[in-house]
């Protein structure tokens, strides 16, 4: 952490910098570094991969951390298992100047489980039928999702991470962009 002016009264307090990407460079081709407001304590980095029946995308996020999204450093794994989608994802959260800069690694789901979990078609039809978990997916979800171009919410079902069941530390931040591109597919189905 660096000392500088950060506050109203021109005091000096400590500011955490943290590696930053445009929310709508989901590549992060861009990064920079930047100055952390008050209440931003943590530098997060998230990758999240998706995989569907028709392609296949990689997203990152870097980016300055209130409490609220990372509860204390270190990785946290997060998995989403539909019917037409699975999704993969990692956060990072640490706490010292530009510790982000790496992307983080994602991991690998792990081997099927016993748990079956309803899944909705490419139509919205709910249930159409059941799929499988993997070892990282230990609950069933149900939710809807708004195509990123409009139009009526397509329900969803399937297997995802307890982590997102729980509110894990970073679980609002990859949500969040594991929401906004599930979005994007939903919106080319």
């Amino acid at each position: 952490m660096v000392f500088k002016r950060t506050n109203v009264n021109n005091q000096c307090v400590w500011a955490l910098n943290c590696i930053t990407c445009d929310f709508n460079d989901t590549s992060c081709t861009s990064p920079s570094s930047q100055t952390c407001t008050n209440g931003e304590t943590m530098c997060v980095t998230a990758t999240i991969i998706t995989w569907t029946n028709i392609n296949s995308a990689t997203s990152r996020i870097k980016g300055c951390a209130a409490p609220s999204v990372c509860t204390s450093t270190g990785d946290v794994d997060f998995s989403l298992f539909t019917e037409t989608t699975d999704i993969l994802a990692r956060a990072s959260c640490c706490n010292s100047d530009d510790c982000n800069a790496a992307n983080a690694v994602v991991q690998n789901s792990g081997l099927p489980t016993s748990l079956t979990c309803y899944s909705c078609d490419l139509s919205g039809v709910c249930p159409a039928s059941t799929v499988t978990c993997y070892s990282l997916e230990t609950a069933c979800f149900s939710s809807s999702v708004i195509p990123a171009t409009g139009g009526a919410a397509v329900p969803t079902h399937g297997c995802a991470s307890q982590s997102f069941s729980t509110g894990a530390p970073s679980s609002s931040v990859v949500l969040l962009l594991m929401l906004q591109v599930f979005a994007l597919i939903v919106a080319r189905l």
